[in-house]
């Protein structure tokens, strides 16, 4: 039997992500000149796994089941963050968060520094675990949503790393009721109205990246890099029920809030987008945060996200 002075530590089941990217490299074989045969060209394939996990102390935990934790007396909850990877080279990692329906900044406090991301580097092949603790929370219950995704390092020339490292992408979420009487922070609430958006066409099966920017209504060509101010972005709801959801705009990985959609079930839409006042000094990235408008069966919060590769500033 345990010993209760000790904390129990458990994972929080819905954040637990294992994402497998399939990194393929061209590599030109060269045959002695003497040989008559031609040049061959073969394509490696690699298996790359990032094992993700949110670890909460049971201090805080109200219902493990419906992911619902709360913070201390002063509005803080303390957790670890684990980060597994079995890949071919080390990368750099960016954390950070924030609470649904609200473009506040939420600071993270690690290693006694409070800012609104972290980067840290992970092994090729292990782990790293970050104690982190969030704070300065409004009161009252919030779903709190733990990013993290692979830094771009733009003087790399290699562009198929560049392509994979724009897809790594992780997310977390809990429920968390914050019991702080002393904070005067208070949230940008949004109006409760939500935008349906036209299907085009059934949706294809689903993948890890399910927004696409493109420059034409048409969905002629895809946007690489951002340089203009309106496009059109495409969303891939492969889900078999509609959704309700707040599209955010990731400027660097500081968030504003777009628009407040519906989308269909089991669709393909198109919303035009207009990046004019858009912050971003090197990338952005589209998140669609979203909750069925039916409820379903769960003892949990369901909540349902799609996002976009990071598209970097021309």
């Amino acid at each position: 039997m345990k010993n209760k002075k000790y904390f129990f530590v458990f994972i929080v089941a819905i954040s637990l992500i294992i994402t497998l990217y399939m990194v393929f490299q061209e590599k030109e074989i060269k045959r002695d000149s003497m040989n008559k045969e031609p040049n061959i060209t073969t394509v490696e394939r690699t298996v790359e796994e990032r094992r993700v996990e949110v670890n909460i102390d049971e201090r805080f935990e109200i219902d493990r089941d419906q992911l619902a934790f709360e913070t201390n007396k002063e509005g803080q909850l303390q957790a670890t963050y684990i980060l597994t990877n079995n890949v071919q080279k080390e990368e750099k990692r960016i954390m950070y968060a924030i609470i649904e329906e609200d473009i506040s900044p939420l600071m993270m406090e690690i290693n006694g520094e409070k800012t609104r991301y972290h980067i840290f580097t992970v092994p090729k092949q292990g782990e790293v675990k970050v104690d982190f603790t969030l704070s300065g929370l409004p009161k009252g219950k919030h779903v709190v949503y733990i990013y993290s995704e692979k830094y771009i390092d733009n003087k790399t020339f290699d562009e198929l790393e560049k392509v994979q490292s724009q897809k790594i992408f992780a997310h977390s979420y809990f429920s968390l009721y914050v019991q702080n009487n002393n904070n005067n922070n208070n949230l940008a609430k949004f109006e409760d109205s939500f935008k349906p958006v036209t299907k085009i066409e059934e949706s294809h099966e689903g993948d890890m990246i399910s927004l696409f920017l493109y420059k034409d209504q048409e969905l002629s060509t895809e946007v690489s890099s951002i340089e203009e101010k309106k496009y059109y972005l495409l969303i891939n709801n492969y889900l078999e029920f509609e959704l309700k959801g707040h599209l955010y705009l990731f400027s660097d990985y500081n968030a504003e809030k777009l628009e407040q959609i519906l989308v269909p079930a089991n669709s393909k839409a198109v919303l035009p987008v207009n990046l004019e006042n858009h912050k971003a000094k090197e990338s952005i990235r589209f998140i669609l945060l979203g909750e069925p408008t039916e409820k379903p069966d769960t003892p949990f919060p369901v909540r349902l996200m799609h996002n976009s590769m990071r598209i970097p500033i021309k």
